[in-house]
């Protein structure tokens, strides 16, 4: 593919500038190795340097000052939708006392960050693409084979267990698993597809083989859905403007095939593995419904039920709080995170980010054809708003947002671009 001379130009005249953009890139890079990193003090050394924390809100407010000096478009949502949970949280504070600020703030900001974290990177990659490509492939690269390392840690008795009360799953020294499954979903996408597009068929079969076992290693049954899914999605999309064709259906139809064929011959395989006798027992006791959603569906109907008239509109605008929440189902979080936002911070937070997550979807369904990642981020983005409705953490993750945006990002780059060397 041929790049114009304009692009040529500025790509000989780009020099270092250490300016706020650069601090940004600095923490961004190495930001999924950061995580590991302070998960091995506070679990293995028992020191919580909050070395991760801090160097993300550092970067949430490098972000914030970026798109006031680009005066970006997207600022007045990124204000509304923050203020609104600013106020939420004030509320449920004054209702609920310090329980709600400790159970909600943390959630609050892992929101704001997520949105941040989008907005800047959408500026950024149409602003400096070049940059912007060189930066986000490296970072993405690099938290990939931080992510494999961790598990891997796991089989030679290194790092710790997803689910530590019954010896299940391997998360190295990140914190938290099902977070971990959500980053690991959007790296693998990122990844799958750069292989897949080099049409190397050999290393994409060992980079899939690699996803599926680090999704069954980390031990999470959304990260193991999700990277099935994954595998056979890339090269779906991949398709592009023939994506309804005859060939495609075909295709679809051989994939299934394959993925029935494997999982029938692995299957003895995964009966052995702890994961698999809890995913067996879970279908066999709760069925595929109660497998999928954990007894979160009983909860999200205990919730509406809950809901009524006499609480007239100020909890439902502004939420019912963490307190409420435990009060009525023992825990702070249904780990739904359409509902938990709601819960939280009310009715307005809630569909916004729904409906922005679903805006995100038809956008590269509609530029499957026009942009280099357009299928993965289309890939990646159906995971997740899946993922954030079954198993939460998505909107909400503090591991994630950066990751994300990256990727989606990408997908509004230059496609001239994405194909240069970095």
């Amino acid at each position: 593919m041929e790049v114009d001379d304009s692009t040529k130009n500025l790509m000989f005249s780009m020099k270092f500038k250490p300016d706020i953009t650069t601090l940004c890139w600095l923490i961004i890079v190495p930001y999924v190795f950061i995580d590991a990193i302070s998960g091995f003090f506070a679990q293995e050394i028992g020191v919580n340097i909050k070395l991760s924390l801090v160097l993300k809100i550092t970067l949430l407010f490098l972000s914030l000052l970026c798109l006031i000096r680009w005066k970006s478009k997207y600022l007045f949502f990124v204000s509304f939708i923050s203020i609104h949970i600013i106020i939420s949280l004030y509320y449920s504070v004054m209702q609920n006392g310090q329980e709600a600020l400790v159970n909600e703030l943390p959630f609050a900001m892992k929101i704001i960050m997520t949105i941040v974290m989008y907005v800047f990177a959408k500026e950024y990659s149409m602003r400096d693409p070049i940059t912007f490509i060189k930066y986000s492939r490296m970072s993405l690269n690099f938290g990939f084979w931080v992510v494999i390392v961790n598990v891997l840690f796991g089989y030679f008795g290194i790092g710790y267990y997803t689910y530590p009360n019954s010896d299940i799953g391997y998360k190295g020294f990140f914190v938290a698993g099902n977070e971990l499954s959500a980053l690991f979903i959007v790296l693998s996408c990122f990844k799958l597809h750069d292989v897949w597009n080099l049409n190397n068929r050999k290393q994409y079969l060992f980079f899939s083989l690699l996803v599926l076992f680090i999704g069954i290693s980390i031990g999470t049954k959304a990260g193991i859905l999700f990277s099935v899914f994954a595998v056979f999605a890339i090269p779906f999309f991949n398709l592009r403007q023939k994506v309804l064709s005859l060939k495609s259906l075909i295709i679809l139809l051989c994939l299934c095939l394959v993925l029935m064929s494997g999982l029938i011959l692995i299957y003895h395989w995964i009966e052995t593995l702890p994961i698999g006798q809890r995913i067996f027992y879970n279908l066999s006791k709760y069925g595929v419904l109660g497998l999928i959603f954990s007894g979160r569906d009983e909860w999200v109907l205990q919730v509406f039920e809950r809901i009524s008239d006499a609480d007239g509109l100020v909890p439902l605008f502004l939420g019912y709080g963490s307190t409420e929440l435990k009060l009525l189902i023992g825990k702070t979080s249904l780990e739904v995170d359409p509902i938990d936002m709601f819960v939280y911070f009310g009715v307005i937070p809630a569909v916004l980010v729904f409906v922005w997550a679903v805006n995100i979807i038809i956008f590269n369904i509609k530029n499957l054809n026009r942009y280099y990642f357009a299928p993965s981020v289309l890939v990646a983005n159906v995971a997740l708003l899946l993922f954030a409705c079954i198993a939460g953490h998505v909107w909400t993750s503090g591991m994630l947002g950066i990751a994300w945006a990256l990727l989606n990002g990408l997908a509004v780059s230059k496609s001239a671009l994405l194909h240069l060397k970095n």
